[in-house]
């Protein structure tokens, strides 16, 4: 069974241009890049994913610095190891 969602998107001139010039430099598809995309952001915290979004307004937290506390967390399951299937 397939548990995939097609959607649709609008993105600016600007995001469209970067998506095709990245799809085209990794031999990609768009809807794979953008794939991808959708399935970091939904791996990472409710709290980085508040920040990505700029829902905090001007008391927006370092996103980094949170995604590196996140990565040092002592259950060894990160955003980034769970992506790499590790």
């Amino acid at each position: 069974m397939n548990d995939k969602k097609v959607i649709r998107i609008a993105v600016s001139e600007r995001a469209k241009q970067v998506i095709e010039g990245w799809s085209e430099q990794q031999d990609m598809t768009e809807v794979g890049v953008a794939s991808r995309i959708y399935e970091w952001f939904g791996s990472q915290s409710e709290d980085i994913q508040r920040a990505i979004l700029g829902l905090y307004g001007s008391r927006t937290p370092d996103v980094a610095k949170m995604a590196l506390q996140e990565l040092a967390q002592p259950d060894g399951v990160s955003s980034v190891s769970a992506l790499a299937g590790e």
